[in-house]
């Protein structure tokens, strides 16, 4: 019976961290999604500010553009990530489109972010897809 309690007792011991650590991590979790909203929100604050003051030279600043870049998509849909990326980029792959939309900060909820471009793309009026060169292009409304 010695061995039972010596195994109950590591179980238990087990069982506290992984529920210490379950605990950290939801608070990391929760930590992180209020800088990301934060974050949105004070850089849709700062645009909207450069264009009220009417000085919209002042966001086209390369400096400025450079910080922005890198979270430009941090908060958005994955509709609207995808019609701006096109947008930007004009005729692009499925995989081209995956990449900039990284690139600018979007958060993807899979393992195959190709996947849920492509499935947010199939039917979009602003977005057609070449069959021939596999490039989606942006259809302008």
């Amino acid at each position: 019976m010695g061995d039972f309690y010596k195994t109950l007792e590591e179980f238990r011991a087990a069982k506290a961290n992984w529920h210490d650590k379950t605990l950290a991590a939801h608070k990391a979790q929760a930590d992180f999604e209020f800088a990301e909203k934060s974050m949105t929100f004070v850089r849709e604050r700062l645009v909207m500010e450069a264009w009220e003051d009417g000085d919209p030279a002042m966001y086209l600043d390369p400096g400025i553009i450079n910080e922005i870049r890198p979270v430009e998509y941090i908060g958005l849909t994955l509709k609207q990530a995808a019609e701006r990326a096109l947008r930007l980029l004009g005729k692009a792959t499925t995989e081209d489109l995956a990449d900039e939309m990284a690139r600018r900060g979007f958060r993807f909820t899979s393992a195959a972010p190709s996947r849920e471009v492509h499935g947010a793309l199939v039917k979009q009026r602003w977005a057609s897809k070449n069959s021939q060169t596999k490039k989606w292009e942006y259809v302008a409304q």
